[in-house]
């Protein structure tokens, strides 16, 4: 929230990116919202855990079906990042029942 970088920096104005010359290849860091290095989100660390603890708590007590027993397809589509083509629809059923 620096106006150095921010007219209005306060306000939430989401037209501000759309014809932005700033470097979004990782060299500015006006689009770094919880700082870097030293001044990093310092609840970053704790958020990482919990979402560990929470996945492994969820493969842990529960055993995971596909809807109707259909074939699961793991082809990927081709992005920016790696994902299914077809989105996975999962039915959680106990573990310990």
């Amino acid at each position: 929230r620096n106006s150095k970088y921010w007219e209005r920096p306060n306000e939430f104005i989401p037209e501000r990116f759309i014809n932005n010359a700033v470097d979004y290849g990782g060299h500015d860091f006006s689009f770094t919202p919880f700082g870097s290095g030293r001044r990093i989100c310092p609840r970053k660390s704790f958020a990482l855990i919990t979402v560990e603890s929470t996945i492994a708590n969820l493969l842990y007590w529960f055993d995971w079906n596909t809807v109707g027993g259909e074939k699961l397809d793991m082809s990927e589509a081709f992005e920016l990042s790696g994902r299914l083509k077809m989105p996975v629809h999962l039915v959680a059923v106990p573990h310990f029942s």
